[in-house]
């Protein structure tokens, strides 16, 4: 899945923090989609700062390819979270031990990524 950055409207904050990290109108491979119950659905990207996924709000998005990787999962978390990614990373505590540099977290996101 490819998504491109639209350009920040005046006032739009959520645009312009994303724009930090990620450049407008530069095409973006989707790693991960995040649907919380009665909140945003983010889409997990690396951007310009290698090697730091972080999470955006959907709505900054204009899809360029929405073909799904026939590798990704979906998994129904307690509490009603949806994830739809590489499997590996929807176990629980992934994140905090890819960003705690767990090696064997480190390798699941590369493969993961590299499948994306």
């Amino acid at each position: 899945m490819r998504v491109i950055l639209r350009d920040p409207q005046p006032g739009d904050d959520a645009a312009r923090a994303a724009g930090a990290w990620l450049k407008p109108g530069e095409p973006y491979d989707v790693l991960e989609v995040r649907a919380e119950p009665g909140r945003l659905v983010h889409f997990r990207i690396a951007g310009e700062q290698p090697g730091t996924p972080a999470l955006f709000d959907s709505a900054l998005f204009d899809t360029v390819d929405g073909t799904i990787p026939v590798h990704w999962r979906a998994r129904l978390a307690p509490g009603g979270t949806l994830t739809l990614g590489p499997e590996e990373w929807s176990a629980p505590g992934f994140w905090e031990a890819y960003f705690d540099d767990d090696p064997e977290a480190l390798a699941a996101y590369e493969r993961g990524r590299i499948r994306s």
